[in-house]
């Protein structure tokens, strides 16, 4: 299953302990103001799997460790 949304679906998501893998996308575009994917306090702990690199982007997947 793929869970596409903003910051506050990602975290109810990954708080409600349905998520296995987290990939984000990062490309350099300022669009204003945003929300934090993790605020402080926040307990999740990531291990990273796989970053692919190309012009303008960046991909990071990392594992949910449980």
């Amino acid at each position: 299953m793929t869970i596409i949304g903003g910051a506050s679906t990602a975290r109810q998501a990954i708080a409600s302990g349905l998520v296995d893998q987290v990939e984000i996308g990062i490309v350099p575009v300022i669009f204003g103001e945003g929300l934090r994917l993790f605020e402080t306090g926040d307990e999740v702990q990531l291990e990273k799997i796989e970053v692919l690199e190309s012009p303008g982007r960046t991909d990071i997947k990392f594992r949910v460790i449980k």
